[in-house]
């Protein structure tokens, strides 16, 4: 698949999606255990979580109602949880809205034929995905600066060299 096709792939996606309103307090449903079978990702659901913080309103601290353990998660990765016994009215259900796509770069793990491998904050690692160059020279520039600037600290480092000892 060519860039230009990835890209209109992803704009056609984009136009049909709708995603969930997400509010702090609400009760989710999260993925885990992405499996990959051919170019297709299954999900597992897990929860019920809860909502306990929303970083930049599309990537969520969720946290566990048992344990207490809070995991962050990215709104793609959540459904909403509904039970009789919790305050989740259909009204709730029905709350979407239109979104422009909305990812958050964790990291630059590898740079490689104008292509960057990137990490995305609240995704799996299995969904680390490769990213045309000049997509993330435009979107996170900082970013890749601090990735080249770190690639050329790490291959300028001289390895420590320790005396050796003589044997008696």
């Amino acid at each position: 698949m060519t860039d230009e096709q990835r890209a209109r792939h992803r704009k056609l996606a984009s136009k049909t999606r709708l995603k969930m309103n997400f509010q702090v307090g609400d009760y989710v449903l999260i993925a885990k255990n992405v499996t990959r079978s051919n170019s297709k990702l299954y999900l597992t659901w897990k929860g019920p979580y809860r909502i306990v913080a929303s970083r930049y309103g599309y990537v969520f601290d969720v946290e566990d109602i048992i344990t207490s353990d809070v995991h962050v998660v990215h709104g793609e990765r959540m459904k909403l949880y509904s039970d009789s016994s919790l305050d989740v009215t259909d009204s709730i259900k029905l709350q979407k809205s239109f979104d422009d796509e909305s990812f958050i770069i964790e990291k630059i793990l590898e740079v490689k034929d104008n292509q960057c491998l990137i990490k995305w904050l609240g995704f799996a690692d299995l969904e680390n995905s490769w990213e045309p160059m000049e997509v993330i020279v435009q979107d996170a520039p900082k970013l890749l600066d601090a990735f080249h600037q770190q690639e050329r600290a790490s291959k300028t480092e001289v390895p420590v060299s320790h005396p050796k000892r003589r044997r008696r």
